[in-house]
């Protein structure tokens, strides 16, 4: 796992999480030009796509790494974390399980359920994702992407040197993933975001807000699955914004 700083290490730290199959600048590189100046921004690069060779393990392995660094480096404390699809549900882990504190909490989208099928589901995504990667994703692949979430990925959304094995860990990792205590979220300010063509988490937002009432929802619009942040980044940031300086 490797870790990138940018802005003022003095200001306020926003630790952001990417999620499956992609990697930390392509999901956040827009959001750290746009808020270096403002902010200090911590990227985490996961396992499986930090160019070290690597490979992705586990949720709770993340997670416990993550919270190592934070504690060696910033006492355990960040103002915000944002974690998009599986770096949501990382971020849950790490604020559920780990002594670390955050004032803010923005999940952008995730699966929040246990599937019952989530070994030859991950083997389908993981061989689609595969596919996407290397350009050799056939109509089938596509719109079978498109159908459950709403959106395509696209070659140069995806990280190109991830290997089946971590992608396939990656998604098994979130179709089984259980939901912590989440007594420890209850005094941190949450937003959860979506698109309404994003089924799979609208249902996770649906079983997280009947746990926190207290969060707050925002539907980006007729979007799928990570289309805000890699088509519409000034929608985004603009969002990111708002919840950052409330």
């Amino acid at each position: 796992m490797i870790f990138l700083e940018y802005g003022n290490a003095s200001a306020p730290t926003i630790l952001m999480i990417h999620g499956m199959g992609m990697t930390a600048e392509g999901s956040f590189g827009y959001a750290v030009e746009q808020l270096k100046d403002r902010y200090h921004i911590l990227l985490t690069c996961l396992d499986g796509y930090d160019d070290s060779g690597s490979t992705f393990i586990s949720i709770q392995d993340q997670a416990e790494k993550i919270a190592a660094y934070l504690k060696s480096n910033y006492d355990g404390k960040v103002y915000a974390v944002l974690g998009m699809s599986m770096g949501g549900i990382i971020a849950i882990e790490l604020l559920c399980k780990h002594p670390v504190k955050a004032e803010k909490l923005i999940l952008d989208s995730g699966y929040m359920k246990p599937w019952k099928i989530a070994k030859p589901m991950a083997h389908i995504v993981a061989n689609g994702f595969m596919k996407l990667k290397d350009g050799k994703a056939d109509i089938f692949t596509k719109s079978g992407m498109k159908m459950v979430m709403g959106f395509c990925f696209r070659p140069e959304d995806l990280y190109s040197s991830a290997t089946k094995e971590t992608i396939y860990n990656s998604e098994y990792a979130c179709l089984t993933y259980p939901l912590p205590d989440i007594t420890p979220l209850t005094d941190t300010e949450m937003s959860y975001w979506y698109g309404s063509k994003e089924p799979f988490m609208i249902g996770g937002m649906k079983r997280l807000k009947a746990m926190l009432p207290q969060m707050k929802t925002v539907c980006f619009g007729d979007y799928g699955h990570g289309e805000v942040m890699l088509l519409h980044p000034e929608q985004y940031i603009n969002a990111l914004i708002d919840v950052l300086d409330r």
